[in-house]
């Protein structure tokens, strides 16, 4: 017998996203005024308006942290330069509190 059976022959155990996993990739964000074309698989996204001023100050706070190996302090600075980004422990809570 060469196949086997989930949960009969082979243990299956769910455990969540992994550091670095992504549950999925957008190409597109929301924010990007995404639109549609007459062919259905073509879309169009509106590039996001930044200060590069703000954007640069940003990145250098992220790059300081992660120099000083500061995880706290650089998750805080992804979060405002991605406001859309979510850790893997931030994804797993929120999948088992539904």
């Amino acid at each position: 017998m060469y196949e086997k059976e989930p949960y009969v022959y082979v243990p299956i155990k769910f455990t969540g996203l992994r550091p670095g996993e992504k549950i999925k990739e957008e190409l597109l964000m929301l924010e990007e005024g995404l639109k549609k074309t007459s062919n259905k698989l073509i879309h169009i996204g509106k590039q996001i308006d930044i200060d590069e001023k703000t954007f640069i100050n940003e990145l250098r706070e992220l790059r300081d942290a992660a120099q000083k190996n500061d995880e706290a302090t650089a998750m805080k600075a992804l979060h405002k330069i991605v406001p859309t980004f979510t850790t893997p422990e931030e994804f797993n809570k929120k999948a088992l509190q539904d």
